[in-house]
């Protein structure tokens, strides 16, 4: 919800920059890698206490690092050729 509401405020302000986005998707990696690190732990040492919510969660983590590369590449914009005001947060 909160990518969905951040995503929305964006199409109005003038300013299209994507760091909040980017700052969201780099606090979401950074905050899960301790809960990463506690679920492989568990796993091996050969308790599966939730197999099924382990892997889901490893599905989510690897959607978000994905999401968090692909927020670094360049948003494309024809109506403008500075490529500076189409660059991503990351990007510049």
């Amino acid at each position: 919800l909160l990518v969905l509401l951040i995503q929305h405020s964006r199409r109005w302000c003038i300013q299209k920059d994507s760091w909040f986005l980017s700052l969201f998707w780099i606090l979401s990696v950074l905050c899960g890698v301790f809960q990463f690190q506690t679920l492989i732990r568990t796993l091996l040492k050969g308790s599966n206490f939730n197999l099924a919510y382990s892997c889901l969660f490893f599905i989510c983590y690897a959607l978000q690092i994905l999401i968090l590369i692909l927020s670094a590449f360049s948003e494309k914009d024809a109506s403008s050729n500075n490529p500076s005001f189409t660059a991503s947060f990351l990007s510049s």
